[in-house]
């Protein structure tokens, strides 16, 4: 395993969200980054509801986890409609990766193509949030950037911020209005 990849976290509910799918954000992910050396790598969906039902199956899968993000630049968290509800894996890797790893979170939003300037005064956004994300940007202790599920967005928050650049904003990061101009996006 090449040291330095991208974990990328993803919940979807296939009931209230039929449209999004980890798999199909992954496949994103794959063709923004092919001309890069950036490595990707996700725990399916599949993989996290069979382990929910087998506790061996489970220990396998959280030391899988685990040895990716402690080779991880940074946790890559997709965002969307039912992000909130995990109460399971999306804490879990939330948590490890700001308190053991000490790794910046990129949280991408798919509820939203628009550049997101100012975080702290979208309250819509904080909805979206789960538990161990909100609690860890209330307390200081995650460094987020807050970005639109969007090619340019996403390429740069994954080359700029690593375990030794975090984005300036503690828990609520964001991108310049001029980065977005300049790609176009305003």
């Amino acid at each position: 395993m090449t040291p330095e990849g991208t974990y990328v976290a993803f919940h979807a509910s296939r009931e209230k969200e039929p449209h999004a799918s980890g798999a199909e954000c992954y496949r994103q992910l794959q063709d923004w980054t092919a001309h890069s050396d950036e490595e990707l790598w996700l725990v399916s969906e599949q993989d996290k509801s069979a382990a929910r039902a087998n506790a061996g199956l489970r220990e396998v899968l959280r030391a899988t986890v685990v040895n990716r993000l402690r080779h991880s630049r940074h946790l890559l968290l997709i965002v969307g409609g039912t992000t909130a509800e995990d109460t399971d894996w999306i804490p879990f890797e939330i948590a490890f990766a700001v308190d053991e790893c000490r790794i910046p979170i990129i949280a991408s939003y798919l509820v939203t193509t628009q550049p997101i300037i100012r975080p702290f005064a979208d309250t819509d956004l904080a909805s979206y949030w789960p538990p161990a994300l909100r609690a860890r940007i209330e307390d200081g202790s995650a460094g987020v950037i807050h970005i639109p599920f969007q090619p340019k967005p996403v390429r740069a928050a994954m080359t700029r911020f690593d375990r030794t650049h975090f984005p300036k904003g503690g828990g609520l990061g964001w991108i310049s209005e001029d980065a977005y101009r300049s790609w176009g996006m305003i």
